[in-house]
C-alpha cells in the first residue's frame, strides 16, 4: 500500500525517510512490500507520514484502512430501527402527532417515503444536520454499490 502511495519509486531514499518517520529502514522496507501491517506503527510514525505525504493524518488513517466512514459515528443502527424510532417522536411530539399516520398505515408505507416523512420531521425540529438518519442512509446507499 505505501508502495502505491510513494508512487513505488526507485529512488526512494529509505534511510531518510525511516529516519523521519522514527522507525527502522528494515521496517520501512517491510511496510513498502506489505509484510507488515500499519497498525503496527506509532502515531507519531504515522503522524510524520502524513506530514512527508502532504495529506491530513485522517486520510491517511482511512487510504491506509486503519479506519473506515462508520468509525467516526456512533450510531450503527439499521434504517428501519431508526426511521420508527424517529416516527414515534413524531406521533408522540404535540406539534406533530396530527399528522403522523397511524401505526397501520405507517408498515404500509414504503421505505422510501417514510425516510423523506421522518426526514421532514427532523428538519423541521432542527436535528437533521446530525441526523442518526443521513448516517443510516450514507451507510445504505454504501450497501448497493457494494
Amino acid at each position: 500500500m505505501l508502495g502505491n502511495i510513494l508512487d513505488n519509486d526507485e529512488d526512494i531514499d529509505i534511510a531518510r525517510i525511516s529516519r523521519e518517520l522514527g522507525i527502522s529502514s528494515a521496517l520501512f522496507r517491510g511496510l513498502l512490500k506489505s509484510d507488515v501491517e500499519f497498525s503496527s506503527l506509532s502515531y507519531k510514525s504515522l503522524r510524520s507520514l502524513a506530514l512527508l505525504l502532504s495529506m491530513p493524518l485522517g486520510l491517511l488513517y482511512r487510504e491506509l484502512g486503519l479506519l473506515e466512514q462508520d468509525d467516526f459515528f456512533e450510531d450503527k443502527r439499521d434504517l428501519e430501527v431508526i426511521i420508527n424510532e424517529l416516527y414515534e417522536q413524531m406521533r408522540h411530539d404535540d406539534e406533530f402527532s396530527a399528522i403522523a399516520p397511524t401505526y397501520q398505515d405507517w408498515i404500509k408505507t414504503p421505505v422510501a417515503t417514510r425516510v423523506a416523512l421522518v426526514a421532514c420531521y427532523e428538519k423541521a425540529c432542527g436535528k437533521l444536520s446530525r441526523s442518526s438518519l443521513i448516517m443510516a442512509l450514507s451507510d445504505k446507499d454504501k450497501e448497493e454499490t457494494r
